[in-house]
Order: C-alpha cells, then structure tokens, then sequence
C-alpha cells in the first residue's frame, strides 16, 4: 500500500466519536465533509452523524449538504432533520421550507427521502407550493413498494406510510399481509 503517514485524515475516528456524542466528534465531521478528498459516501455519513449535535452550526452545515453535488449527500441531509423536533408551527415551517424543494430533486432517493420525512408534516404542506410535489413522490414510494409486494418490508413500509398519513385501516390490512407473508419476522 505504499508508505503512510501517522498524521494521514482518516474519518473513522470522527464517526466513532459523533457515534459516542463526543463534542470533540463534531470538528471532526465538519473536517470530513469538508476534505476535498473525501468520497461522497463519508461526507454523506459525516451529514447524517451532525443531527448528533443540535447547534446553529450543525444545522447550517446541514442544510447547506441539501444543495451537494451528490445525490447521496443530499438524501443524508434530508435524513439528518429526521431527529429535529416539529412540535412547534414555525419549526414545521422552516422544515418545510428546507426540505420541500428536494422533493422535486432530479435524484428519486432524495425525493423518496424528503417524502419520507415529510409525510409526517403532510397537514403543513396543504397551503404550500409543495404539496402536489409530495402526492407525487408518495405514489413514486408507492410504486416502488408494489413491485415487492411479495415481501413483508414492503408491506411494512406501506402500513407505515399509511399510518403517517393518518389511515389506520389501510395500516392494519398492510401490516396483516405482512404477517400473513412472512410470519417469523418480528418487524410487522
């Protein structure tokens, strides 16, 4: 492998602190996503491990992975608001705000990604510019789920979908058939 260097970047010891919630672990993120030489895999990582640490500087470096060159750091970034608290209606909205546009991304695992975090915000996204681009990504989610439908996990996927959508019945009758599919998973 050629010689190398003791001082050499390497991420590894950043995810294991962030993994840790270690405050030393967000310079290391930051440091990570910003390498040049870093692959998108690590920076899409890197993105995801910042929700660890709730500050104005996570949140900006965050939101500012949404607009990445790559697919796979985009779709991290929009994850990484999955553990930022809706609760009140001006976080809904900024969240909204943010998030939405990505569900018009040229890449479909970004879109299917802001769907997945936006369904949950379904009721915001009513009055918005977004929300016919939501109904879109969630048939797109839908579709995908329909070629397996072999499989419990998608019929899992699509109860869970149905739950946030606020439909029980269609919940219960896809959790059912999950069951009924594969009955010694423990998931459905």
């Amino acid at each position: 492998f050629g010689p190398k260097r003791p001082d050499d970047p390497h991420y590894a010891a950043a995810f294991a602190l962030a993994r840790r919630g270690e405050p030393a672990g967000f310079e290391l993120l930051k440091e990570a996503i910003e390498r040049p030489e870093s692959s998108d895999i690590v920076r899409a990582t890197a993105v995801e491990l910042l929700q660890r640490y709730p500050t104005a500087e996570s949140a900006k470096l965050r939101r500012d992975a949404l607009s990445d060159s790559s697919p796979l750091v985009r779709a991290s970034a929009v994850r990484s608001f999955a553990a930022d608290a809706s609760s009140s209606e001006d976080l809904s909205a900024k969240l909204v705000k943010d998030i939405g546009p990505k569900l018009d991304d040229r890449s479909r695992a970004v879109r299917l990604a802001a769907a997945n975090r936006l369904v949950a915000d379904a009721g915001d996204l009513a009055a918005s510019p977004f929300s016919s681009s939501l109904d879109e990504a969630v048939k797109e989610f839908r579709a995908g789920q329909n070629i397996q439908l072999d499989r419990a996990q998608s019929n899992r996927n699509l109860g869970n979908l149905a739950l946030q959508l606020g439909d029980p019945l269609t919940a219960a009758e896809s959790l059912r058939t999950a069951i009924r599919i594969e009955p010694y998973l423990t998931g459905p």
